[in-house]
């Protein structure tokens, strides 16, 4: 399975050659394999609700994350990739992706998601260091890659492994 191999391509190497893959479908790799490695708080999701993937982008990046995430299971709960219509819906989100395209549209949707336990995740330049979010999608060469802001994610309440920041091309914030 594509997932399983990307699981051991993050620990293992840190990158995935972007030409190998279709780029969306490495994001929506990520995007899933990053449940893996990231701690919420204990009640997060509601024991009575899917754990949910809120996806802010381009119809084939959705269409990736949704085929992904598709009968796959986080912290014993079924997932469920919803496109949020508005800032409203963001409390209801364990990972929110925002695309490189839609910045502007999303940013009530950020402010939403500032200080709640939602892994925040984009792709702009600058994202994670400037602490739009806790982890950005980074090209280097052929390879999609990620930073990671570790004290975004603090303030979040969200515990990143150690496993995953080693694989990182970069990390920020307290303890980098």
């Amino acid at each position: 399975m594509f997932v399983a191999w990307l699981v051991a391509g993050l620990i293992g190497c840190a990158a995935v050659a972007a030409e190998q893959v279709a780029e969306h479908d490495v994001k929506a790799a990520y995007l899933y394999n990053f449940t893996r490695f990231i701690e919420w708080p204990a009640d997060i999701p509601a024991t009575n609700q899917p754990f949910r993937l809120c996806v802010v982008a381009d119809a084939v990046t959705t269409e990736a994350v949704t085929r992904t995430m598709a009968g796959e299971s986080v912290r014993g709960r079924t997932t469920e990739t919803i496109v949020p219509e508005s800032s409203k819906a963001i409390p209801d989100c364990q990972i929110l992706f925002i695309g490189r395209t839609v910045m502007r549209r999303a940013a009530p949707m950020l402010e939403a998601a500032k200080g709640r336990p939602i892994l925040v995740v984009g792709e702009a330049p600058g994202f994670a260091k400037s602490g739009a979010g806790a982890i950005e999608f980074v090209r280097e060469k052929s390879r999609l890659r990620f930073e990671v802001n570790v004290e975004v994610a603090r303030q979040c309440g969200l515990s990143i492994s150690s496993r995953l920041l080693q694989v990182a091309r970069e990390t920020y914030g307290a303890g980098s």
